[in-house]
């Protein structure tokens, strides 16, 4: 744990940290060429790996051992960045790819922000907690070593014996097979806890009902991205604002156009009407955005100047230019996006144009 915090007492184990987490660590090295792969597209195959490899070496840096390049293997360095910002900007930040994050996103939310704050207990039911120590070991037995929800729960009682649940208790809500139509653990386990929202939006997002984009906006302009996390903290909270808004706006459009009494105009009538009335028990409308964007100097690795071993200098000790273009890259294709179910989708679309739905969502999050 201390390797992996960068919080080691040997100077050395720093060389591990940043092969674990670093702008060039293993795990990039790995999951670029294999996404790249699964995904269909090539950007991986563009990486030089034997040079890249070749050029690594370490350096000194306030009595640590850091991972370091020599200045000759910046190409090959830039490469693997490129590929990195290619795979954002073509599947990672996709916005297909958003809206499924979105969706899991906030059906955890709604199944793990439901706690008792001052105890940290997840309610099962309006009498009967689990607290979060011991859902981390429910999660270890349940999705690590995929063990049946008794046989899981069985193992929890093992080792907390102060639990005040019992399995006897829980047997209707953890029953033994997956309830999802995929052997997705994870999943099934935030199903488990979720609330009748967050079920729904598994099962759509297995069943690819996924929401439809009304609203982008580019946050290469935005200069604190913590800022809008922070006014973004309750993603649930934002939406559901949002999506009042957006509501109210198709009304008063409506209202104000006076159409003629068609077929197809009492359907909208009748859907509006049927999205009033679940407005407060229904999340219509969600919000995503990417919550880290730049690299930070403090993680970027030294370059070491070999000058002396070749004619042309690459500019020393200060790979400056690499980080603030692969920053430049990375910030052109993040974007904040907002997503509709797919019947409220149709309405918008249909009611308003693109700047009363930009309005409704800067009436809510005022930093963009």
């Amino acid at each position: 744990m201390s390797i992996i915090e960068g919080k080691s007492d040997d100077p050395i184990d720093f060389i591990a940290t940043d092969s674990i987490n670093s702008p060039i660590d293993a795990d990039k090295l790995d999951y670029i060429k294999r996404d790249s792969y699964y995904c269909g597209v090539s950007y991986g195959d563009g990486i030089d790996y034997d040079r890249f490899m070749n050029f690594l070496t370490v350096k000194e840096t306030n009595n640590q051992v850091r991972l370091a390049y020599y200045a000759k293997g910046r190409t090959a360095i830039s490469s693997m960045l490129l590929a990195r910002y290619q795979l954002y900007g073509a599947i990672y930040w996709h916005h297909t790819y958003r809206c499924l994050h979105a969706m899991l996103y906030y059906a955890t939310q709604l199944a793990f922000d439901r706690a008792n704050y001052d105890g940290f207990s997840i309610f099962i039911n309006k009498s009967k907690t689990i607290n979060m120590e011991e859902l981390r070991k429910f999660y270890y037995y349940r999705v690590i070593c995929k063990l049946s929800w008794k046989q899981a729960w069985e193992k929890v009682n093992q080792d907390f014996k102060h639990i005040e649940t019992s399995y006897g208790y829980l047997k209707k809500e953890l029953k033994e097979e997956l309830s999802l139509p995929r052997n997705d653990y994870s999943l099934d386990f935030i199903y488990r806890f979720s609330d009748s929202i967050g079920k729904r939006l598994l099962m759509d997002l297995l069943n690819r009902k996924l929401y439809k984009r009304i609203y982008s906006k580019s946050l290469q302009d935005l200069e604190d991205i913590s800022l809008l996390i922070q006014q973004c903290e309750n993603r649930v909270e934002i939406s559901k604002r949002i999506q009042k808004g957006i509501l109210e706006a198709v009304k008063r459009e409506r209202a104000a156009s006076q159409r003629t009494e068609t077929s197809a105009e009492i359907m909208v009538s009748a859907e509006i009407v049927k999205l009033e009335e679940q407005i407060d028990q229904e999340l219509y409308i969600l919000v995503d955005f990417p919550t880290k964007i730049k690299m930070q100097k403090k993680d970027w690795p030294k370059e070491i100047d070999d000058s002396s071993r070749k004619l042309q200098n690459y500019g020393g000790d200060n790979p400056t230019e690499i980080l603030t273009s692969s920053n430049k890259l990375l910030s052109e294709v993040a974007c904040l996006r907002v997503y509709a179910e797919p019947n409220f989708f149709s309405i918008i679309i249909r009611e308003l144009h693109p700047e009363s739905i930009e309005s409704c969502v800067r009436n809510v999050i005022s930093i963009i």
